[in-house]
């Protein structure tokens, strides 16, 4: 311990008492002076908005405390001792403090590292050559969506592009999976989020689409070339021993050894040595018991030749593989280089950053600037810092904190980092655990470290059997600094709470005549049925799984036995029936003429009570031929009366809310529909898109998009593990324990090739990879064994009370972790079970209550009505609202009024809901109707004004680039328009004109103008064709 350090880091084992030292830490900073603004000069950074409220929280709680009645805080006696001042001082201290924080809240520096980076970017926008009003986006998917449709949309035949999306589906096809390689594109691209995975594919992407492309054909001409070379080799092989008449039986180990590694090679299949390949030439194992004399005397006479030919094949195998890795994530590598093109150019026409963009966008451009510069621009210096989950930090976020940090520590101000190796899960996001790792060998800066080593959460027996477990696993870690994690950091000490049952249960499905996790979830089941016996609430059960879709399954089976379950998936919006109809009118909406379509929404109508059993299937029938029109119609006849032209002016919020009423879901599933309603409000004001762009962006967020759900339901928990980092539960059960995390893929250098660094997927097996590639190769391996032991310890440290665990039996498992699971119970268990403590009632807790098999949602009052109904302030022009006090009617009000209306029998509705936004008055109501007929039944107009299709008001861009706006086009025939405009003032040639080159520039972009009209909104109105 460096013990005159500034720096202090805080090695916090779980349930150890972390954010009670920390608010601990920061709170003595802040009431040892007595500036009540102290706290303004702190800043705190965590890596959860949650964990960052609960700080907040947590502070603003025992300042609270303090203030009041100081001996009842948890920390009055420490601060008394160790502030040495007196508790009329303390309770004075604290209590202006809490008054300042209360009133300068935006200062009070307790948050995630984004808000903190984002807070950064804003202070440097226009450094960084940022817009001062650029917006956050924090969802990837959408934009991979939009830049996917995008790249597609612009590629043409024959080009770079096309030829690798042509060769990857052929791939994909050849493989059994689907063509369409979007989906796996889309999947790709998340990775283009990660800083060190898009620093590197930056520097990828400069090369050019061409030059990666020449790279890609050289090294499939290449492989194709080494292809034939073995097999020429293996060929000559082959003769030679035919020639000598040999036959494949007197070979050691027949098709089994070097004879068939000759044969499938000759014959065009790459095969790699084996073991009794390599017994034949090294041990000089040459024959079988089959083999005669004679035939012993050819072998050997041929075994030179044949080695020198086995090691030409060796060698080229090896350059095969190597070739394989590079080709195998290419064709995806140049894809995706090109999406971040298309994800970049989206990004600036919406004016919006990525919060992933943040790390980069700071690194590039403040890293190397002075502290005293940036706390210019932020207008406060910060003193104290204070840095959370340290064990998560990514290298590039530490490197841009870093000269805060270094010059307070230069100025002997205190730092602390708190964090856990044995907890970094997050690896996937780009969490770095050797930075902790570094820290704590003293390899970055000098430091005092702390280990907190008193386990608060857990009763004493999970506690030593978590110490024991994973001490008994330590040893069998890859490399000394992992085997250390596990061996310094896992001799937790246990609290005052005794007791606690841990149970280990080996599932033997063939005995019980199931399959595998058929097996463990009926055991799982027995061991619920057995905790509710003892009188545990469902909501002290929590279960975790190591997949979301372990998590569904989970869910569905509780389910089935009526059994109450909370889980990330139930909570769902797609999971919602009303939101599934709504989804389901839009899908079909958007393409009327797909019959699979319409039948889906008329089953979402029938689960909600549309139709009887016995008016749906006849109702399905006789409208399964109808055109829309018609189809609409019908829908009358239960009680559906969707206006079809209405709708087609509507914004998608307005659309939604009218479905809402029309289709009676008010009282039904509230809290989803708000939290939709939410939704589209946020897309339409980011992207303003089309139905079709909607449908697309729910899709790509209907895995994540969910309600919250407030406390106090009597459920059993269910959710991923990594969900469940920093929570507790009285009993946790974790099923499936059989799982296995796969190496991801690794940027690795190539030597002496046209590009220097290539995205490739760890092998399965490093032997002939080249040093550098078997070293970045064995690294991920071993991070990947630490990550699965990281995720299997925060699993089960998050009971309280009870911890079951569940797996299937198996002689010897190839899974790492499950393999010594399995021996942990064999040695230290009786037979499949392995069990520590006594099962006993839980500690007796205020049950709370809810209705049993409901879940519980705050009651929200709603109303589905269009928002002009609700607000009512007019949103007209300056023009209407300056006049609609006023009886008489002008022809700028008609003109405006004509906007909203798409057909005649559409008028009086528009009229009357003008009225309700209090933009007209009840009496201009009626005198509007009267003039606008002198409009709608015009002789030269009046077909012109039936339900036909139309376009009002919209903006056309002409191939010269003018945008202009016709008032009004109607669709006569196919391809077949009308083109009508209004005009308020005198009669001039000029209007004439105008119409004239709208009508040349709509027939330039496809829309064939076969009439023109200038209506003059006079007092009588006046038509005039243009010809």
């Amino acid at each position: 311990m460096e013990l005159n350090s500034p720096l202090k880091i805080y090695n916090a084992s779980a349930g150890s008492g972390k954010t009670y030292t920390l608010v601990k830490e920061l709170l003595h900073y802040i009431l040892s002076s007595s500036q009540p603004r102290r706290f303004q000069h702190v800043l705190a950074v965590t890596f959860t908005n949650k964990a960052a409220q609960e700080m907040k929280s947590r502070i603003l709680k025992e300042l609270s405390t303090l203030a009041q009645k100081p001996s009842e805080s948890n920390y009055y006696q420490e601060f008394l001792k160790a502030l040495e001042i007196s508790e009329e001082n303390l309770q004075q201290r604290a209590k202006k403090t809490l008054q300042e924080i209360i009133h300068h809240y935006s200062l009070f520096n307790v948050s995630t590292i984004d808000t903190f980076n984002l807070r950064l970017m804003r202070s440097f926008a226009k450094d960084m050559g940022l817009s001062y009003n650029f917006d956050v986006e924090m969802e990837a998917a959408p934009i991979i969506d939009e830049a996917t449709h995008l790249l597609f949309s612009n590629l043409e035949v024959g080009d770079e592009l096309s030829t690798i999306i042509t060769e990857m589906a052929l791939n994909n096809m050849q493989k059994d999976r689907s063509w369409d390689v979007s989906y796996e594109l889309a999947k790709d691209a998340k990775k283009s989020f990660e800083d060190e995975f898009r620093a590197e594919l930056e520097k990828f992407h400069q090369k050019g689409i061409q030059y990666l492309e020449n790279f890609r054909q050289k090294k499939q001409k290449e492989q194709f070339e080494i292809q034939h070379e073995i097999k020429d080799l293996a060929q000559q092989a082959i003769y030679e021993i035919n020639e000598n008449g040999i036959p494949p039986g007197a070979f050691s180990q027949g098709n089994r050894g070097v004879y068939g590694f000759f044969k499938k090679n000759s014959e065009g299949e790459i095969k790699k040595s084996n073991n009794y390949v390599l017994n034949f030439f090294e041990e000089r194992k040459l024959t079988s018991s089959k083999a005669s004399d004679s035939d012993y005397q050819k072998i050997e006479e041929i075994f030179e030749g044949l080695k020198n030919i086995y090691e030409k094949i060796i060698e080229k195998i090896a350059r095969h593989e190597i070739l394989q890795l590079i080709l195998k994530k290419l064709n995806a590598l140049i894809l995706l280089s090109e999406l971040s093109s298309y994800i970049h150019h989206i990004q600036q026409e919406g004016n919006f950053l990525m919060i992933s963009d943040f790390n980069k966008t700071i690194s590039q451009h403040l890293q190397q600037q002075p502290a005293h510069f940036i706390y210019e621009k932020l207008g406060i210096r910060y003193d104290k810092f204070f840095i959370d989950e340290f064990q998560d930090t990514s290298r590039i976020q530490w490197n841009n904190l870093f000269p805060l940090l270094e010059d307070a520590l230069a100025q002997n101000h205190e730092v602390a980092l708190v964090g856990d190796p044995k907890q970094a899960i997050y690896r996937f996001r780009g969490g770095d655990v050797n930075l902790m790792l570094d820290l704590l060998r003293h390899k970055i800066y000098p430091a005092q470290l702390f280990h907190l080593g008193t386990n608060y959460r857990s009763a004493e027996n999970v506690i030593e059997f978590t110490n024991h477990f994973f001490s008994w696993v330590a040893p069998q870690l890859p490399t000394p600094d992992f085997e250390k994690i596990y061996i310094e950091g896992n001799q937790q000490k246990v609290n005052h709470r005794k007791g606690g049952y841990v149970r280990i249960e080996i599932c033997d499905a063939k005995a019980m005549g199931l399959k595998s996790k058929e097996a463990q979830l009926k055991q799982i089941l027995l061991q619920i049925q057995r905790i509710l016996a003892n009188d545990y609430p469902l909501s002290s059960i929590a279960i975790l799984c190591r997949t979301r879709g372990d998590a569904i399954l989970v869910s569905e089976f509780l389910k089935a036995k009526e059994i109450p379950v909370i889980s990330n998936e139930s909570l769902l919006l797609r999971e919602s029936a009303v939101i599934q109809l709504l989804q389901t009118f839009f899908r079909f909406y958007n393409e009327p003429q797909k019959p699979e379509l319409r039948f889906e929404f008329l089953r979402q109508l029938k689960k909600l009570n549309f139709f009887s059993e016995e008016e749906f299937a006849p109702f399905v029938f006789e409208n399964k031929e109808k055109n829309t029109i018609e189809f609409f119609k019908a829908l009358e006849k239960i009680g559906l009366q969707l206006d079809l032209n209405f709708i087609q002016n509507l914004s998608l919020f307005d659309l939604t809310e009218y479905l809402i009423q029309k289709f009676q879901l008010e009282n039904q599933e509230r809290t989803y529909l708000i939290r939709y309603l939410d939704e589209i409000l946020k897309f339409q004001q980011k992207q303003n898109g089309d139905l079709s762009d909607w449908l697309r962006h729910f899709q790509s967020l209907e895995h994540k998009l969910s309600v919250n759900l407030p406390e106090g339901n009597d459920a059993v928990l269910v959710m991923t593990i990594h969900k469940s980092k920093g929570l507790e539960f009285p009993i946790v059960i974790l099923p499936f324990c059989d799982w296995e995390m796969k190496s991801g893929g690794i940027w690795v250098d190539l030597e002496n090739e046209d590009v220097e660094r290539i995205y490739v997927e760890a092998a399965k097996d490093a032997t002939n990879l080249p040093p550098q590639m078997q070293a970045a190769y064995e690294d991920e391996v071993n991070h990947t064994i630490l990550d699965e032991v990281n995720v299997f310890y925060v699993a089960t440290t998050r009971a309280e009370q009870q911890l079951y665990l569940f797996g299937p039996a198996v002689k010897e498992s190839k899974k790492w972790l499950y393999n010594l699971l399995l021996n942990y119970v064999e040695q230290f268990g009786d037979g499949n079970i392995y069990e520590k403590g006594i099962f006993k009632a839980l500690e007796k807790k205020e049950k709370k209550e809810s209705a049993e098999g409901e879940l519980k949602f705050m009651d929200l009052n709603y109303r589905a009505d269009a928002w002009q109904n609700k607000i009512l302030i007019s949103t007209e022009h300056a023009d209407l609202e300056n006049e609609r006090n006023v009886s008489r009617i002008t022809g700028k009000q008609i003109h405006l009024i004509l906007e909203r209306i798409p057909h005649s029998a559409a008028s009086m509705q528009v009229l009357e809901k003008l009225e309700l936004e209090g933009v007209i008055t009840a009496e201009q109501t009626k005198e509007f109707q009267v003039y606008l007929d002198q409009v709608f039944y015009h002789p030269k107009l009046e077909k012109f004004f039936k339900p036909l299709e139309n376009l009002n008001e919209r903006d056309f861009v002409a191939l010269d680039g003018e945008i202009f706006r016709p008032d009004r086009l109607v669709k006569i025939q196919e391809n077949q328009w009308v083109l009508i405009d209004y005009k308020t003032g005198a009669k001039n040639a000029r209007y004439g004109e105008q119409l004239n080159f709208y009508a040349k520039a709509l027939n330039e972009l496809g829309f064939q103008v076969v009439q023109k009209f200038l209506v003059y909104l006079h007092e009588r109105v006046e038509v005039e064709e243009i010809v």
